[in-house]
């Protein structure tokens, strides 16, 4: 016998009931962080003998959160040859919709709005191929989102989460759609519950949860969060701004600096066109202390 994961509880016995709950889902997503039993089961009850496939999207997803436009474009790559390989198989549409969304945000193309279009459309391809599979609808809302269409985003994701209401992934990016329609306190409470899921969260996790300390006025709160991202590349556009508010000058200005090293092409005014907030004012909060940071 082997003890493959071990963890101790702590909790109230006055609401057990409550608790057995928390503990089970957090169980359940853990396990499925580990090993994606469920996506390969999906596979063989779809008639999918090709394992290969789902391979492909395991490789290619390492390489999307790292938002660089050679990994974007490496990604997009090991998609498409995993829809080649099974052109049944919903979840590579789904992948291949993340990486021109991606590519939408970071300005990598010379025509962002087909990016976009085609972005949702891969979204909606992933649905109609397999309308059980969160997946589809995650990136439907996230289409959605970055076209400020924000009540079919929200329910886009809503419906990902009854699909899959443990899947701390879309928790996570649910909280970030949270964000752009002033529901950050929302948003806080479903970024610390997809962490308690998955203890092995991503940086992205710290971004969003950043993000929304952001717009609730806790620059503090903001900076604690980015702190400790592993890889602070994408928390300098918050970090900037953040210490800019608190009269931090030389902080602010700091990862201003660094910024620019990641994303050398960077401006306000372009980037004021990329967060989907349903209140211009919101953005202008965020513009306001990047050019505060000394940003233009």
């Amino acid at each position: 016998e082997h003890t493959i994961w071990s963890e101790r509880y702590d909790g109230s016995i006055e609401d057990i009931f409550a608790f057995q709950d928390d503990v089970t889902a957090t169980t359940a997503s853990r396990l499925a962080v580990q090993i994606d039993m469920a996506e390969r089961r999906r596979l063989i009850s779809q008639n999918h003998p090709n394992i290969h496939a789902y391979g492909m999207i395991l490789r290619g997803q390492d390489l999307s959160f790292r938002f660089r436009p050679e990994s974007n474009w490496h990604a997009r790559r090991l998609y498409e040859q995993a829809r080649n390989l099974d052109p049944r198989y919903a979840r590579s549409y789904a992948a291949l919709s993340r990486t021109f969304n991606v590519e939408w945000r970071y300005a990598w193309t010379s025509d962002p709005e087909a990016a976009l279009n085609e972005a949702l459309k891969l979204a909606n391809l992933a649905v109609l191929h397999d309308d059980l599979d969160a997946r589809g609808y995650s990136e439907m809302g996230l289409a959605h989102l970055y076209k400020k269409q924000h009540d079919p985003a929200i329910a886009a994701y809503e419906r990902a989460l009854q699909l899959n209401p443990n899947d701390a992934d879309l928790l996570a990016e649910m909280g970030d759609c949270l964000v752009y329609v002033r529901q950050a306190e929302r948003s806080v409470k479903l970024l610390e519950r997809a962490m308690r899921l998955n203890p092995y969260y991503p940086d992205a996790y710290l971004w969003y949860l950043g993000d929304a300390y952001f717009q609730l006025g806790e620059y503090e709160k903001t900076i604690e969060t980015l702190q400790k991202m592993r890889d602070g590349s994408e928390g300098h556009r918050l970090m900037a701004a953040s210490h800019a508010y608190l009269g931090n000058t030389q902080e602010a200005e700091k990862h201003a600096r660094a910024l620019l090293e990641v994303h050398p092409n960077f401006t306000t005014e372009q980037w004021r066109k990329v967060p989907p907030h349903k209140y211009p004012e919101d953005t202008e909060l965020l513009v306001e202390g990047l050019r505060k940071a000394g940003l233009r």
